[in-house]
């Protein structure tokens, strides 16, 4: 006999069930660009899956330049002593992130140095927040504010002096430290001409917030300028609270709407450009204080330079200086270290361009293109394999371009 309780319940269940796939179907319908986003996403985060899994430790890495030339720019050798160093791909132009703002370090020391700066300026707190967009910077801002409340730099009218903005900047890295500075300095004074850098390092800095804003708004003129359109973004988050607050919501509740490979493409597209040889040859210069009058090479080197221990992993090193960051596709490492036996400072730059989603988040979770360069700062048995097997890699590639013009 038909059990009518079983037959019931089996109703009911079914009529929750539809009722819940109704409520998915609507809430999949509402948030659709959120779903397709995310699926997207994670078909990113699977390009170069299997590559990932091979990368474990920094002579993995090695292989993996060796074997994507096109992605890979890597310099690496002591002051004075380039013959003998690593340069593999060191003169090709590729997206870099945070190396540029190089050159508002050097108007900010020049400026300090010449007196034209007055350091007992003091920014309200708000006019550094500003910058601090929902999401990484925020985080980085928060640090910030802590660190300058411990050390005494904030003071009860919220207030913050100049100095201690541009130590927020360049030694801790904080992205709205780094606009407020641009902002203070402004954009033509970062712009002029460089004749005294190098070339492949005279790369403009673009804001940080602006270039986030112009990916997120692309303009339909394509004939403006990927750096000015930055700047006309940071300028309107500055000056238009109402476009601010719209931003600063959009950010906290649904994010940029951009898929990853969409950032990665638009980096691409918008990020300033430079040679790792280039920036391998000023930070070398930096290291030994010719880049710059000595006053202004002091400042400098005091704001990039950070002692190390002597047990931090192993390393025999005694400070380090270094700028670099990532952006999805992109990252970009470079500095120098000196070592405690009083040879010359080493110089490292490594840039990647381009990568899988899946390798570049295994980079990011592990920090092993860090490991490779902190490898290099102190390792020489590293650094002369390194240089032999990329050698090689260059040797093999140009041997295989000569057969195939002569074919």
């Amino acid at each position: 006999m038909l059990d009518v309780r079983s037959w019931g319940c089996g109703t009911h269940l079914l009529v929750v069930g539809a009722l819940v796939l109704v409520g998915l179907g609507i809430a999949v319908g509402r948030n659709w660009e959120a779903v397709t986003l995310m699926a997207d996403n994670v078909g990113a985060m699977g390009e170069g899956a299997a590559q990932a899994e091979q990368l474990r430790y920094p002579r993995d890495l090695v292989d993996y330049l060796a074997a994507h030339p096109d992605r890979a720019s890597l310099v690496a050798y002591d002051v004075g002593a380039p013959e003998a160093g690593v340069w593999y791909r060191a003169d090709r132009e590729r997206p870099v992130v945070r190396l540029a703002q190089i050159r508002l370090l050097a108007t900010y020391a020049e400026q300090r140095a010449a007196g034209r700066l007055d350091t007992t300026r003091r920014l309200p707190l708000d006019s550094v927040a500003v910058y601090a967009m929902p999401g990484a910077a925020k985080q980085s801002f928060a640090q910030t504010r802590r660190r300058w409340a411990e050390r005494g730099a904030l003071r009860p009218d919220s207030t913050v002096a100049l100095p201690g903005v541009a130590r927020a900047a360049f030694r801790h890295h904080d992205p709205a430290a780094v606009d407020a500075l641009l902002a203070v300095l402004g954009r033509t004074a970062v712009a002029e001409p460089a004749t005294e850098l190098p070339e492949g390092a005279t790369a403009v800095p673009r804001p940080r917030s602006g270039l986030q804003l112009s990916w997120m708004h692309p303009s339909a003129d394509t004939t403006t300028a990927p750096v000015v359109r930055a700047y006309q973004m940071f300028t309107r988050l500055r000056a238009d609270s109402a476009f601010r607050r719209r931003q600063y919501e959009r950010l906290s509740t649904r994010g940029s709407g951009l898929t990853l490979r969409q950032q990665r493409a638009r980096g691409a597209q918008s990020l300033p450009r430079g040679m790792a040889g280039g920036y391998a040859r000023l930070f070398g210069r930096i290291a030994t204080g010719t880049a710059a009058p000595p006053e202004q090479a002091d400042r400098m080197q005091a704001l990039l330079e950070r002692p190390v221990s002597a047990d931090t992993l192993g390393l025999s090193v005694r400070s380090v200086a270094s700028l670099g960051g990532a952006l999805p596709g992109t990252i970009s490492l470079a500095g120098y270290a000196r070592r405690p036996d009083g040879r010359p400072p080493r110089v490292v730059v490594l840039l990647l361009e381009d990568l899988p989603m899946g390798v570049f988040y295994h980079l990011l979770q592990t920090g092993l293109d860090k490991g490779v360069q902190l490898r290099l700062f102190s390792d020489d048995a590293f650094l002369a394999d390194v240089r032999r097997r990329l050698s090689e890699r260059e040797r093999t590639a140009h041997a295989g371009q000569r057969a195939a013009r002569a074919d």
